[in-house]
């Protein structure tokens, strides 16, 4: 759900646009290890950021939130700087280090400058391949997830996107929810962040990306000293993912909460994965749909019908498959209206609506916001780690203006036919049961659970 896959480009002129554009060189290579490398020099500012991507995630979770534990864990602090060691270590030189938690990926991300390259590599290497796992910092992190947690449970828009997951998923590991449940981090025990951390990260699984202003020759150097003797003992489990089978009937979740005073809720089905070839395409035809102010879904719901102060639409890619959904709230009495109308407004992708002037407008945006997304290092870096995780090549960046040029009317009957779900449809509805439960039986078979519940199966 969460857009967890990055549109590429870069800050350009209008007139470089115009004349399309190349990704910046990469020195791509493999080490002994296993472990992959691309560096990109970017001289203008004397800052480097660099991306640690673990090919792991939530989809090996053998307990909800076990990769989004282990991942936080990392930055509790290495066998050799405690946490407020490398804190104040950090502190001590501007740096940041974060770590971000996917399905399919983690990274773990830096940012500092050139001048501490030294201490900042030698730091991500103690912290990648030789956590601390502190028994009572990590007993700390697990009380403070469980409190996010509760409290996110008392937000609809917060838990609507994992119900709809596994709505949509069933009981795949695609459907395993990013930042885990209650129940499922509540069962962790140090163990299980050990054992996770010793399965999944290891060099086999490694892609550095580096953008900075550095010597790509040296740089690799310093990297490979730090990070290529790394040699974990044993192997990764082998685990054989299966594609989750399509919906094969429209079905309704209505997730109860009791006091709530409006109805969120979120329609979809498949999508299309990251690495589609018609990806870029397929995000200037949901721009038309829902992907700026003045879309269609945003236009109809809000701007003339007043029942939602938003109304989005969004495709969420990962590597072998993905999904497309809506997303609005509303007041519960105008609960229907809202529902109908978005399905309405929907249809209109499928019945011709999209003319000749509406694709031009969405093409000039689309191309207008491209080149600000890429314009640091550090979205570069990012860019170069979701190149290597999704299974994209430079084609995504050098090739944008011309895909978005090369969008008829003709060609976009033929996308929206394969890449918008049309029948069976999933609609997560997530407030008063007592006012929706008739309603929801309009739109499909109907399951129903309550918000209070710890995790997100039903």
């Amino acid at each position: 759900m969460k857009a967890l896959t990055f549109t590429l480009g870069l800050a350009l002129s209008a007139k470089a646009m115009a004349a399309g554009y190349k990704l910046p060189e990469v020195t791509k290579a493999q080490w002994p290890n296993g472990a992959q490398v691309q560096l990109m020099e970017q001289h203008e500012v004397p800052l480097v950021n660099i991306d640690l991507l673990v090919r792991t995630g939530a989809l090996y979770d053998r307990k909800e939130g076990q990769a989004w534990m282990t991942a936080q864990s990392l930055l509790l602090g290495s066998k050799k700087h405690d946490k407020a060691a490398l804190e104040a270590l950090l502190d001590s030189m501007g740096a940041e280090l974060d770590v971000k938690p996917g399905l399919e990926g983690t990274r773990i991300h830096a940012r500092f400058l050139k001048k501490d390259s030294d201490t900042m590599i030698g730091l991500l290497a103690e912290v990648l391949t030789q956590p601390r796992f502190d028994p009572k910092d990590v007993a700390d992190l697990k009380a403070r997830r469980l409190a996010s947690l509760a409290q996110e449970r008392e937000s609809p828009k917060a838990v609507v996107s994992p119900y709809f997951n596994r709505l949509l998923w069933g009981d795949s590991p695609f459907a395993n929810p990013v930042g885990g449940s209650e129940k499922g981090v509540q069962a962790l025990e140090l163990a299980d962040i050990k054992a996770f951390y010793q399965d999944w990260y290891r060099p086999q699984n490694l892609v550095i990306s580096a953008v900075g202003d550095f010597e790509a020759a040296s740089y690799a150097k310093s990297l490979q000293k730090a990070l290529g003797q790394w040699q974990p003992k044993g192997e990764s489990p082998k685990i054989k993912l299966g594609i989750p089978k399509a919906p094969t009937k429209a079905r309704v979740l209505l997730v109860n909460k009791s006091d709530a005073i409006e109805t969120t809720f979120i329609i979809g089905g498949p999508g299309i994965a990251a690495n589609d070839p018609d990806w870029t395409q397929v995000q200037v035809l949901n721009t038309v749909l829902g992907g700026r102010f003045t879309s269609w879904l945003n236009d109809a719901l809000r701007v003339k019908a007043g029942l939602t102060y938003g109304a989005r639409s969004g495709f969420d890619g990962q590597r072998q498959l993905g999904d497309f959904s809506i997303f609005t709230f509303t007041k519960t009495a105008t609960s229907k209206e809202a529902i109908d109308l978005a399905l309405k407004t929907y249809q209109g992708l499928f019945d011709g609506r999209l003319d000749q002037a509406t694709l031009d407008s969405a093409k000039a945006y689309v191309k207008g916001q491209f080149p600000p997304r890429l314009e640091t290092s550090g979205q570069l870096s990012a860019a170069l780690s979701n190149m290597a995780l999704y299974g994209y090549g430079p084609e995504r960046i050098d090739d944008f203006a011309a895909q978005v040029d090369a969008l008829t009317l003709s060609s976009a009957k033929t996308l929206v036919a394969r890449a918008f779900p049309k029948d069976q449809l999933q609609l997560v509805l997530v407030g008063k049961a007592d006012a929706l439960r008739d309603l929801a039986a309009q739109y499909g078979e109907v399951t129903e659970v309550d918000i209070k519940s710890t995790d997100f199966r039903f």
